[in-house]
């Protein structure tokens, strides 16, 4: 080291980290620095905040400061280092693709109970692939398929695949059930886009400038997609087959009564997320 050369410290990335989203007004400054920071380091958040003796090389310091200023214009930190988690994965994510949510773990946690031994599944708009690599890894039995309008959002899941689960999800590029004609599967699952117009102008800057519109509205009461899917998916279930759909606690209600209204489903039910609200509504085929 030359002499007077500074030295720079984790701690002080940290610190300065902490202090720019506070006065930025972010929410969870404090967490989402530690985050970060883990990221940077390759460590994990307990040592983030710990270590704060840690030298960091010039470029390593230069980079902080970067980071900070594409986080105070709003960048998503997943996307900044191409990087989410989900369950036990951890999966790429460019802004072709949502980042997986911790509520779609649910929704995850319900395929893997009711789905049956070798049983079908498919993920109806699939991102990221989140759902189908998690089904995937965690019921090796299953027979997977995803699909997505999205070209782009493939290729994403199709890396994804390889890292986590290769050989175990086949990848169709659909615009629903277009190109599954004759298909069909035990369970159906989709966080498809549920978000109105006029909600995609509230969202937070980091979901409405960064994340895909595509993936995220869908028409002016944001459940275009989800009435077609609920009389769709009724010709792509087998028998006493299950389909389970997420979207925001106030469509929950909304969506039970179309799966009821087409005559064609049984067994519906409203499923409730981590804070209690309605997130999830499911049905089984008559």
């Amino acid at each position: 080291m030359l002499k007077n050369e500074k030295i720079f410290y984790s701690g002080e990335l940290l610190d300065r980290m902490t202090a720019a989203f506070t006065a930025h007004n972010m929410e969870q400054a404090q967490a989402e620095a530690v985050a970060i920071i883990s990221e940077l380091l390759d460590c994990n958040r307990v040592m983030a905040q710990l270590d704060r003796k840690r030298q960091l090389t010039p470029e390593l310091w230069a980079r902080g400061l970067e980071i900070i200023e594409r986080r105070l214009h709003n960048e998503p930190w997943q996307y900044i280092f191409q990087r989410a988690y989900f369950r036990d994965l951890t999966l790429k994510v460019t802004p072709a693709v949502l980042i997986p949510r911790p509520e779609t773990e649910i929704l995850v946690d319900w395929c893997i109970d009711i789905l049956p031994e070798g049983g079908k599944v498919l993920d109806l708009g699939t991102g990221s692939g989140a759902i189908a690599l998690s089904v995937a890894t965690e019921r090796p039995d299953a027979r997977v398929t995803a699909c997505d309008v999205s070209r782009d959002a493939l290729a994403v899941a199709a890396e994804n695949a390889q890292n986590t689960a290769p050989g175990r999800v086949r990848w169709v590029e659909s615009d629903l059930f277009s190109d599954l004609q004759g298909e069909k599967f035990d369970l159906i699952a989709a966080n498809l886009p549920y978000v109105t117009e006029n909600e995609h102008l509230e969202l937070s800057p980091e979901v409405r400038l960064f994340e895909p519109k595509l993936a995220l509205t869908s028409g002016e009461d944001g459940l275009e997609l989800i009435r077609k899917t609920v009389v769709q998916a009724a010709g792509h279930l087998s028998p006493h087959g299950a389909i389970i759909l997420e979207m925001s606690s106030s469509q929950t209600g909304t969506v039970a009564e179309l799966f009821c209204e087409t005559l064609q489903y049984c067994a519906i039910e409203i499923i409730k997320d981590y804070t209690q609200r309605d997130r999830f509504v499911a049905a089984r085929l008559r």
